[in-house]
């Protein structure tokens, strides 16, 4: 299985990543080193690992995620108290946004990697992913699923 770990230089992240490479999986490792940390800290988390750099809220996703099994999504800018006043906005980029996109992203290669590839058929481009997927999920999933999946 081929896995997608974020926030791969965190404590969290370094950890999971390293278990589910001794287990034999292949693992892309994605961490943006943000100043939160010292770098030489995360730097030292992931020394075991292969982590590309990105940051999630901006960079393309689609080549990240090709090919992955499953997406564990751990990144994210940490610290309450400095996640209010000047600094909301790099809050909101780095956990609301960069989580939605991350979604998004795994959300459409999931499908279209497994039974909804058949039910849309060949040739599917990224640009038609948002309008295939609808019609896509509605065949797929019942309604309480597909509420699930818009939160």
């Amino acid at each position: 299985m081929r896995y997608v770990v974020t926030g791969a230089a965190g404590f969290i992240g370094s950890h999971l990543a390293e278990e589910l490479l001794a287990a034999g999986h292949d693992v892309v490792g994605v961490d943006s080193f943000t100043d939160y940390y010292e770098r030489s800290r995360k730097e030292r988390n992931a020394a075991s690992l292969d982590v590309l750099e990105a940051d999630l809220a901006v960079a393309p996703l689609e080549p990240i995620l090709a090919g992955a099994d499953g997406v564990f999504h751990l990144a994210g800018q940490p610290g309450v108290r400095a996640s209010w006043g000047e600094t909301f906005q790099l809050y909101l980029d780095r956990n609301v946004r960069a989580t939605q996109r991350v979604f998004e992203a795994a959300a459409a290669a999931v499908w279209l990697h497994g039974a909804a590839a058949g039910r849309v058929g060949p040739g599917l481009i990224s640009e038609d992913i948002p309008e295939a997927l609808p019609g896509v999920l509605r065949d797929l999933f019942d309604p309480s699923r597909l509420s699930a999946l818009s939160l």
